[in-house]
């Protein structure tokens, strides 16, 4: 990876513990150079930029160099580079799961299950299945809040369904952890009697799916019928295999990085300690949005003398809890404004891509229904999660959000053509925010304003 043409005042690197890095890196000596150009070049702005938590460290740099090239006219650009690889690593084994012979056969037996108890009249096609499902409406499957709970029950239906198939019995046999899983499921409801029981543990496993997609019905939590049922597979049999690199262990190092001998606390210091006046606006993407929760946290904890003009979030990636946090900060920044798609746009946004849709929406939609620790977490950068006109069911922090987000701070893509300056934005993708010409001609309007 050719680094050379990015410059050392343009981008700090945060080092992500068991992150793959090493092209490029941020020293002591660098972090006060910057601040020495800063002021011996009389800059009087600097707009801070944090990508998702989720890139790779050569997007991370394709990404600097493509802010400094947008803002370095009106306001002195800075980049946190702070590489996980973990998107690449998610995608490939979403992929590589979704492709096996197992996932499609769980995946086609729970449809066709799914499918009898929304309208038991109905003759699932082999080989439509997915198609299938994919056309029962919102109301249609909103039945289900009707159906019986009782695992054991359905365990036996599924149970006498599947006993003559030979094949998935096979698929099971080679799978040792998905078999180790099953096991185990079967135990939860059998108890020491597990050997004793007739009815197949793979039958005790995809009834507790089936249970767990009607529970987020009731609970107005799922995300459609398709999705919903590829997270709960996931949850319940694959999600360990996303690999060591959690989202859990991404939250964690946009927290760390505040920490007093990190980086970004030295950053925070020499802020501080900076001698001129100096304009301040934030940026973060995605996950980059935790990572300036935090940053504004350790600012208000530690009392530090730092002013921020205006805080931006694109598409972010942080939990409702978190960003009530940060509207309790209101008093360290003097304006707020996010772009973030419309739920309708959040739908077709599919992963890996919006041409191969294997799950078939966004990026946000995948953190809220697999990977956070809560199944259906509210996100702040999701629709329904924010306003109640689009809110299905009853939502963490929801009035207060709801309230902060008024019009001024709100920005749903696509906007129209005659949405006036600086709040206009045409993403359709979660990754496509700092690329969308909209989006960038707004935060350059909002940044080359005077204070």
């Amino acid at each position: 990876m050719n680094t050379s043409h990015l410059e050392k005042i343009h981008y700090i690197n945060i080092e992500i513990p068991d992150s793959p890095t090493g092209a490029i890196n941020t020293s002591v000596d660098d972090i006060n150079n910057l601040f020495s150009y800063l002021s011996n070049t009389n800059q009087k702005k600097l707009t801070i930029h944090f990508h998702g938590g989720l890139v790779s460290e050569e997007n991370g740099v394709t990404t600097a160099c493509h802010i400094r090239n947008t803002f370095s006219e009106i306001s002195h650009p800075l980049t946190f580079i702070w590489e996980t690889g973990f998107k690449e690593t998610l995608l490939k084994n979403l992929e590589e799961i979704t492709e096996t012979k197992l996932f499609q056969k769980i995946l086609e037996v729970l449809s066709i299950k799914l499918i009898e108890l929304i309208s038991p009249s109905a003759k699932p096609m082999k080989g439509k299945i997915e198609e299938q499902l994919d056309d029962i409406s919102e109301r249609e499957a909103r039945k289900l809040v009707n159906v019986s709970q009782d695992v054991e029950n359905i365990a036996e239906d599924i149970d006498h369904e599947i006993r003559s198939d030979q094949e998935i019995d096979n698929l099971i046999n080679k799978d040792p952890k998905r078999e180790k899983k099953l096991k185990n499921i079967k135990q939860e409801f059998t108890g020491e009697h597990v050997s004793l029981a007739p009815v197949s543990s793979l039958a005790f496993g995809l009834a507790k799916i089936t249970v767990a997609v009607i529970q987020r019905y009731i609970k107005k939590s799922d995300h459609g019928l398709r999705a919903t049922t590829i997270e709960e597979i996931l949850r319940e049999l694959y999600l360990a295999d996303f690999g060591e690199w959690t989202w859990s262990n991404m939250k964690k190092a946009a927290e760390n990085m505040w920490q007093e001998g990190k980086h970004g606390h030295r950053f925070l210091q020499g802020l501080v300690n900076f001698d001129k006046k100096i304009t301040i606006d934030i940026i973060g993407h995605s996950a980059g949005s935790i990572a300036i929760c935090h940053m504004l946290k350790k600012i208000v904890q530690e009392n530090l003398n730092i002013s921020i003009r205006n805080v931006f979030f694109l598409a972010p990636a942080c939990t409702n809890d978190l960003f009530c946090e940060l509207i309790d900060h209101e008093g360290v920044y003097e304006n707020f404004r996010m772009f973030t798609m419309s739920d309708k746009y959040e739908c077709l946004d599919g992963l890996p891509s919006q041409q191969t849709r294997i799950y078939p929406r966004s990026l946000l939609y995948f953190i809220s229904g697999i990977l956070e620790d809560e199944v259906g977490k509210p996100i702040a950068g999701l629709h329904r999660h924010i306003k109640k006109d689009a809110a299905p069911c009853e939502v963490d922090h929801l009035d207060e959000i709801d309230r902060f987000l008024n019009e001024e701070r709100l920005t749903f893509s696509v906007t129209g053509g005659n949405e006036y300056e600086g709040k206009r934005c045409s993403a359709t993708t979660h990754g496509g925010f700092h690329l969308d010409p909209q989006t960038k001609q707004s935060l350059q309007f909002l940044i080359s304003k005077e204070s």
